[in-house]
């Protein structure tokens, strides 16, 4: 899939496309436009509200969720193999800092200019 050919196309689509995951499509952008984050994303997590206005995107097979607007508190808890942060404000998410789960700063190139973002990408629990 070529981004050219299909400008509108958003990484997930183009993985789908691909056969492959969305974390799997982005590693091979790591070092150029993507930066694999390492270590404890809890100090991460608790620095949300310096970012001030965001747009906060969660989605998954069946639903799309986007809230605009600050983070303002933010709660970490549980042991370090469960641990959970809820981040409340206008925007309230909650994000399972499990290991294995995989953290990335992303920049993609937009038509007027860059924009950046985390991307939370979870292994999916088994239930």
């Amino acid at each position: 899939v070529e981004r050219n050919q299909k400008p509108s196309l958003r990484i997930r689509d183009c993985a789908q496309e691909l056969g492959v995951s969305e974390a799997e499509l982005l590693a091979t952008t790591v070092g150029d436009y993507t930066i694999k984050l390492e270590g404890d994303w809890t100090k991460l997590v608790e620095r949300l509200p310096d970012l001030g206005r965001v747009m906060s995107l969660t989605r998954n097979e069946g639903c799309v969720l986007e809230h605009k607007g600050p983070f303002q508190k933010v709660e970490i808890m549980g042991p370090p193999a469960h641990r959970m942060a809820t981040v409340i404000g206008p925007i309230e998410t909650r994000v399972f800092l499990r290991p294995g789960n995989l953290v990335l700063l992303f920049a993609s190139k937009l038509h007027m200019g860059y924009s950046k973002a985390f991307r939370f990408l979870m292994k999916p629990v088994m239930l």
